[in-house]
Order: structure tokens, then sequence, then C-alpha cells
């Protein structure tokens, strides 16, 4: 039973959750989510640094593919309960950006490192990032 996108088979590791425990792949054998947190966790950070990029900082995040060299990163302040203008810390790893620009309002956004960007968050709102590659996916 394997859920991933092929790009992500043999990258990243599928957890399956009934929402209080994890569950080996054939449902058979059950994980107190207490104690098996800690692989997960450790499974995550060793995969991480194998997607094209991450995204720390308290924001949330999604990445999508728009075209074989352009990635569109969607981001959002988390503070729901309290808005805040927040960075995002983008550390790119398997691809090589050339060009960052903001979607809504067609500024670049400054990649004065090619392995990092800083990008702010405004209060309450969202950013929209087209990330131009180098190289196709």
């Amino acid at each position: 039973m394997d859920h991933l996108h092929p790009r992500y088979r043999g990258i990243l590791k599928e957890y399956l959750t009934d929402g209080r425990n994890y569950l080996s792949s054939d449902g058979r054998n059950v994980y107190q989510a207490n104690a098996y947190y800690h692989q997960v966790e450790a499974d995550i950070q060793a995969g991480a640094n194998k997607l094209p990029l991450t995204v720390s900082g308290d924001v949330a995040w999604v990445a999508a593919q728009t075209g074989p060299r352009h990635l569109r990163l969607t981001l959002i302040d988390s503070g729901y309960m309290n808005p805040h203008t927040r960075t995002a810390r983008v550390t790119f790893h398997t691809v090589e950006p050339t060009k960052l620009r903001a979607l809504l309002t067609g500024m670049p956004v400054e990649l004065s490192d090619p392995a990092r960007a800083d990008i702010d968050v405004p209060c309450g709102l969202f950013r929209f990032i087209d990330i131009e590659l180098a190289r196709p996916l």
C-alpha cells in the first residue's frame, strides 16, 4: 500500500495512522503514537535534505511544481490566534533557484544566497512565490 507520489518514492517514508496510533502497512501491527513519534521525526529529518526545498519559521507552507523549471511556494502567517509578521527561511536542497518573484506584486524576492532565502510574510496574510530553477525537475 503506497500512497506516495512517484517523485518521493525512495526519498520519503509513508506512515499510516488511525488518528490515535501508527499502523504497519498491512494494518496488523499498532505502534503507540506517544513513543513511535520519535521514529517518525527521525525519518522526516533524514529525508528533508532529499526534497527540493524545505521551509522553517512560524509559517505554514506548500510547494507545487507549475512547470519543468518552476515551483510555486505558498507561505502563510501561521498565527491564527496571534497574527504577526513572520519570516520564512526557505532552504534549497536538490534544486538550484535562479530567480524568485512575488506573484501578486511581480516584484523580485532577494536571493543573496543560492542555498537559502528569507522571505517576510505580512501579519495575517500570505505570499505566493514563483521559483525559477536552473534545471528542470
